[in-house]
């Protein structure tokens, strides 16, 4: 893959043992790279010894961008906000016919009030914001649509309700909460849930493998 590369690899519970009596994960970053500064770990089950080494970029907007690659266009719905999110837009937002914006109140500045009104006047389309009075007011919205949709997902809430989507809906979990992903799945089966750690384990059907997304709306 163009920009990453993936390796995985099991460890036997009785050498993980004996790994964790040494508290040394060196070995496993010489398998893997040369250059520990540039490769992380993502595990199933948290191994102490390497929590140092653990892959935290998830929001990073090399990663954010990889993500958009899972988003389908026409319509959006956002939940909270990163930094770079008009960068993140900016390829979509000619050919989106909604928008909604969900996120706490004290995040919406004067910034995010200039940057709605600049997509109502470049592009005509009057962005639907919903203010929240706190963050974990998430657990409690009903999010619905009639039309298939795409959620983007950075919100940081595990328990959140997709039940109301339209079959075709996408999640794009933007920090790949295992939680939630399960959550989800258990919620609806017509709603493909994405996320940068599904990815990692199912990397036979990654965005890289995948050229049928458009044409079935699914990723499972």
């Amino acid at each position: 893959m163009g920009d990453y590369r993936l390796v995985r690899f099991g460890i036997s519970p009785e050498f993980l043992r004996i790994l964790q009596e040494k508290k040394d994960g060196r070995f496993l970053r010489r398998i893997l790279s040369g250059d520990s500064d540039r490769s992380s770990f993502v595990c199933q089950e948290p191994i102490p010894f390497l929590e140092g080494w653990s892959f935290t970029g998830y929001l990073q907007e090399e990663w954010l961008a990889h993500m958009m690659g899972y988003a389908c266009p026409p319509h959006f719905i956002i939940l909270g906000r990163v930094n770079c999110l008009p960068w993140l837009l900016a390829p979509y937002l000619k050919k989106l016919k909604s928008l909604r914006w969900i996120l706490p109140e004290r995040q919406y500045g004067e910034g995010e009030q200039d940057y709605v009104d600049e997509i109502c006047r470049q592009y005509g389309l009057a962005v639907e914001t919903q203010l929240l009075e706190e963050a974990a007011d998430y657990r409690r919205l009903q999010l619905g649509s009639f039309f298939p949709v795409t959620v983007l997902d950075f919100s940081g809430e595990e328990k959140m309700s997709c039940a109301g989507l339209a079959a075709g809906s996408r999640w794009l979990d933007m920090e790949s909460s295992e939680m939630k992903r399960e959550r989800l799945r258990r919620q609806s089966a017509k709603v493909a849930y994405f996320s940068l750690k599904k990815e990692w384990k199912e990397p036979q059907k990654a965005l890289y493998q995948l050229d049928t997304i458009p044409k079935n709306g699914y990723n499972t």
